[in-house]
């Protein structure tokens, strides 16, 4: 039996597209354990906060004392191009911190000399001179900047207005002091409440949710980090155990791409698009987004790792697709031919993107297996909580609902929805195995 037939005999039987297995154990694991330590980090202090809140703010405070105490000789100390930064913490320790800077400018520099600045002229208190050789009498000017991240103070650096030391000083200084003097309250607050937790008190139950996240992040991760933008990995391709692929073929390592290159996953912990992830061939990379807020419970997390895990498992489907229809005359993840509203499948992609997300041939079995993850995940959740309409807790009233049976309406999943609106031929398809991969978890929905 040539390659293809190979392949083909067991995809007809396969069901729903899979990912490799191998890839989706060892991508899955890194990606949980990167946000598991992401979130750890981001609690920890809180925990802390929490346990001894005196303690906490205090040394908040002393850092914003030694701060505006040294603020002055650090402002004159600057060169030409240097920047001082400064915390500034918020008395509400649930709102973001904030930071303030000053930074002594740098234009062009002359050759054999040093960098130009910016200084006034006395007689002329509006003008300002670029020089590296400031006439007798000039004024070295600053720039000031106020941002929630350190990294975004050198945009507001850069505004029209320009300061000397003393007005540099005293801009920070005073921001300092009305920091100092509104986190001096809360500390009061927390000394005269002496650092101790009632159990009805939301301060107790706010430590108890936490330390279960802290022990379920644990469970991941052996430590915490703190990722500012993302992580990267990269990973073999590795299709051991993967049902399409017999052992021995050439597709157990693959070089559809020339050379050994590997997989590059990355976990983006700053953009939060719209979008989850995203799967590009060309340059064989796997990005994941990570929810924007920091969960608060052991359930929100574990809700996010589940729709980690399912992005995972979509990109990786793509990952698989890419693999295997790089082989001559094998068209396998994607719908058969007989429901393709095109004559060739294979050319899918000089028009996919033209298409809604949900009509791609492409997205069909990634799009199909979201909807059984979330199907199983919302049957749970109603289980577990019935609804007001006793109609929700019947899990075919449910499904049917889901998929727009006998029509949709405005309960149908988007997914389902443009398929029965669009191609119904994809839509009866796709309601066919989604029942049978709901079956599979566990779900009696027929």
């Amino acid at each position: 039996m040539d390659l293809r037939a190979r392949i083909v005999s067991r995809y007809l039987q396969a069901g729903v597209f899979e990912a490799p297995p191998a890839m989706m154990q060892a991508v899955g694991t890194w990606v949980k354990q990167v946000y598991a330590g992401h979130v750890l980090a981001a609690i920890e202090p809180k925990i802390e906060l929490l346990r001894d809140r005196s303690g906490y703010l205090g040394g908040q405070v002393a850092e914003m004392e030694a701060s505006d105490l040294s603020c002055k000789q650090d402002v004159q100390r600057l060169v030409p191009g240097k920047a001082v930064r400064y915390t500034l913490y918020p008395k509400n320790q649930h709102k973001k911190v904030s930071y303030v800077g000053v930074r002594r400018p740098t234009g062009s520099q002359n050759p054999g000399s040093n960098p130009s600045s910016p200084w006034r002229d006395p007689s002329n208190p509006k003008s300002i001179t670029w020089t590296d050789l400031p006439e007798p009498g000039y004024v070295a000017l600053y720039e000031v900047g106020l941002a929630f991240e350190r990294k975004h103070l050198d945009f507001y650096f850069r505004g029209p207005k320009k300061y000397t030391a003393e007005e540099a000083v005293e801009y920070v200084q005073e921001l300092l002091s009305t920091s100092i003097k509104e986190l001096r309250v809360a500390l009061d607050s927390a000394l005269n409440w002496g650092n101790t937790l009632e159990l009805e008190d939301a301060g107790y139950i706010r430590l108890v949710e936490l330390t279960l996240l802290k022990k379920e992040c644990e469970r991941h991760t052996p430590q915490a980090k703190t990722y500012r933008s993302m992580a990267v990995q990269e990973f073999p391709f590795d299709l051991s155990g993967w049902k399409y692929v017999q052992p021995g073929t050439k597709l157990e390592k693959p070089s559809l791409w020339g050379g050994d290159r590997n997989l590059m996953v990355s976990v983006d912990f700053k953009e939060h698009k719209k979008y989850d992830g995203w799967w590009r061939a060309f340059s064989q990379e796997i990005k994941i987004n990570t929810p924007k807020q920091i969960p608060g419970t052991v359930a929100e997390f574990q809700e996010n790792l589940r729709g980690l895990s399912g992005t995972v498992r979509h990109e990786l489907q793509h990952v698989g697709q890419t693999i295997l229809t790089s082989t001559p005359d094998v068209l396998v993840g994607y719908p058969s031919r007989s429901i393709q509203p095109v004559a060739d499948p294979k050319k899918l992609h000089q028009n996919e993107h033209d298409k809604e997300h949900a009509l791609r041939a492409v997205e069909f079995y990634t799009r199909l297996a979201d909807e059984i993850d979330d199907f199983v995940a919302s049957a749970r959740r109603v289980a577990r909580k019935p609804q007001k309409d006793p109609r929700l807790t019947d899990l075919r009233t449910l499904l049917n609902q889901w998929i727009g049976n006998p029509k949709p309406n405005f309960r149908t999943r988007q997914f389902f929805k443009q398929l029965y609106e669009h191609e119904p031929l994809k839509w009866q398809k796709a309601v066919k195995e989604f029942v049978t991969g709901v079956e599979r978890r566990g779900l009696e929905v027929t």
